[in-house]
């Protein structure tokens, strides 16, 4: 067996350790980006902005939308949510990627509060 051949299968046999650390290295830098991004977005926020929306879950945002849906057909003034019903079940996936790749759910909290609060302040109050 020659030098190259042997090359070639002791790169094929470390082809899945030097790929999983690739993977390993891209999914910290996008974390360290996303996080970055997030300390940016805190900035930008108000005193009690940051507090509201620390704890907002997808199911809060999806019980908002609901309860503005409820109140407006009870006004008669109905927008149709359910227009919106599938770009919530699409963050819902986003969510779990972001859950699986960063391995944390407490970041996406600052991406269900803004909307929840955009839905709020559409209904006149927060």
């Amino acid at each position: 067996m020659s030098y190259i051949e042997k090359l070639i299968i002791t790169a094929n046999n470390q082809l899945p350790l030097i790929l999983g650390l690739i993977i390993e290295l891209e999914m910290a830098a996008l974390e360290d980006s996303f996080r970055q991004v997030l300390a940016d977005f805190k900035t930008r926020l108000k005193p009690g902005e940051e507090a509201q929306f620390t704890f907002t879950t997808l199911n809060d945002l999806e019980v908002a939308a609901k309860e503005l849906q409820e109140r407006q057909r009870k006004s008669k003034t109905a927008q149709n949510l359910t227009r919106i019903q599938p770009f919530l079940q699409a963050m819902g996936q986003y969510k779990d990627i972001i859950e699986d790749f960063l391995n944390t759910s407490s970041m996406l909290c600052f991406v269900w509060g803004p909307m929840k609060f955009m839905l709020l302040v559409s209904r006149g109050r927060r």
